[in-house]
């Protein structure tokens, strides 16, 4: 008679252990995770060749959770003045703690045409319109990826004389104002 209650206890407690098991499982993945915050944090004309334009934007993805996300990866376009310029995914593999953010450089390429194009168009102004849009891949550590999506836009100063001496430049800067 004692084996058949021992048995019985054991089977208990086995299926409570299952159906805790399986109740930490659930929680974990229902992690829910507030969208990253996006920002364009620079942008700089890299090098200027008889074909192409080369910019380095870079993005500060801030965490907003009370727990670390995983950023995976960034999709995005540029468009100036309303033309695309360009379009590409950057992977990222980093990990963001709660309440910080990462700087994420962005490589932008555009054929030398089209960017000259794009300035006989501007006359006599000295700010480029600019939009950033895109998709960052973000998750908790115990939970999947997912996508959240992103739009930035603003103006470029085109006014500074650095830009004549061929040195890098943070175009979202007004002259004189210092990055910080």
């Amino acid at each position: 008679m004692d084996i058949f209650l021992t048995q019985n206890k054991n089977k208990q407690w086995l299926r409570i252990s299952a159906l805790v098991l399986c109740m930490l499982l659930i929680s974990c993945a229902q992690v829910r995770i507030t969208p990253p915050e996006v920002e364009l944090a620079g942008v700089e004309i890299s090098d200027i060749s008889l074909t192409h334009v080369n910019l380095n934007a870079q993005i500060r993805i801030f965490n907003p959770n009370r727990h670390a996300i995983r950023v995976g990866a960034v999709n995005y376009e540029m468009e100036l003045n309303g033309d695309r310029v360009f379009s590409s995914v950057t992977y990222v593999d980093d990990s963001v703690e709660p309440g910080e953010s990462i700087i994420v450089p962005l490589r932008i390429s555009s054929a030398f045409w089209d960017i000259i194009r794009m300035f006989s168009r501007l006359g006599t102004r000295q700010e480029l319109d600019f939009r950033l849009a895109g998709s960052v891949e973000a998750g908790s550590s115990t939970g999947g990826m997912k996508y959240f999506d992103f739009e930035r836009s603003g103006k470029l100063d085109l006014s500074s004389p650095d830009l004549n001496n061929g040195q890098r430049k943070n175009l979202l800067l007004k002259p004189g104002q210092q990055e910080i």
